[in-house]
């Protein structure tokens, strides 16, 4: 378990095994006991060496430690074995996927070639409320920041909440239905996603930036569009170029051009997409779950084992 980065060394083995000594510290980590011997120093939750040095571990023979090492190996194989095939079948979906959205939105004969200084009616970005964190409240209006916008998905995840005095502050970028959100600066640049009407009223920090279309494009097509591994590769080019710090501004999205087909091939197109998307998600959700189980049941042999 990779948060420890202090070594122990055994000083018999003759007692006591490392590879025991390792399966009882999982047992007691996955059993949450260590959270007990955490001590929180700016933000990170360190051991106390001190108290995990207190941890009392059975000793039984030799034999016996092997024999329990031996049987936790091979049931810790199985259950592995299980999560790594679900994780290849999700990761063959999402390569599937991307090779799919290159070829589609591939520019074809008849396509249309614009920047998107033409094609939307507002570009911009908000701000973070004059008082920071202490303006969050528990209901209200939305404040949508960058850990909300993933790639053709929104994250309700830490999303947060601002005061009506705060979101007047803000009402220069308040969002409105079918906007495009898109990520301007920091790791997550570049990527972006549709509002979800559940999501308003809602209002964006400095790090996002409101795409707001006229009626050439559709704005899931633009979003598609943009998390394209085309896109992705130009637009994360001009983000990182001569600065220090990754970022996008107004005027780099307002050059950006885009190649689209009319609105007709945009929803067959979209229809297609979507399928393969919800095929993916689908699959998330179901690697998701396993991985969830697997290591419910390796705590479930563990305590069996141990307790």
């Amino acid at each position: 378990f990779s948060n420890f980065t202090s070594v122990l060394r055994i000083k018999d083995r003759n007692i006591i095994t490392p590879e025991f000594l390792y399966k009882y510290i999982l047992f007691v980590y996955l059993r949450g006991d260590t959270r007990k011997m955490q001590k929180a120093t700016t933000g990170i939750h360190n051991i106390e060496f001190d108290k995990f040095l207190s941890i009392l571990v059975p000793i039984i023979s030799l034999s016996e430690q092997q024999s329990i090492v031996d049987y936790l190996d091979s049931a810790f194989a199985k259950i592995d074995a299980m999560k790594a095939n679900a994780e290849k079948a999700l990761n063959e979906a999402k390569a599937l996927f991307q090779a799919s959205l290159k070829e589609m939105l591939e520019p074809k004969e008849g396509w249309e070639e614009k920047t998107l200084l033409v094609l939307t009616s507002k570009i911009g970005s908000g701000a973070t409320p004059k008082g920071g964190r202490k303006v969050y409240i528990d209901e209200g209006c939305h404040l949508i920041r960058s850990m909300n916008v993933q790639y053709n998905e929104f994250k309700y995840e830490d999303l947060a909440h601002i005061t009506d005095e705060a979101a007047e502050q803000l009402k220069g970028v308040e969002i409105q239905e079918n906007d495009v959100l898109f990520n301007i600066t920091g790791a997550s640049i570049a990527r972006c996603c549709v509002v979800p009407t559940d999501a308003l009223p809602a209002r964006v920090n400095q790090h996002v930036s409101i795409l707001r279309l006229k009626q050439d494009v559709l704005p899931r097509f633009l979003s598609y569009i943009l998390n394209s591994p085309k896109h992705q590769r130009e637009l994360l080019e001009i983000g990182e170029a001569g600065s220090t710090r990754q970022a996008l501004t107004k005027t780099d999205l307002e050059n950006h051009i885009i190649c689209y087909p009319n609105i007709d091939s945009q929803i067959k197109l979209l229809y297609t997409l979507d399928s393969l998307k919800s095929k993916v998600d689908r699959l998330q959700e179901n690697y998701n779950k396993i991985s969830q189980e697997c290591d419910a049941l390796k705590q479930a042999i563990l305590r069996q084992v141990f307790e």
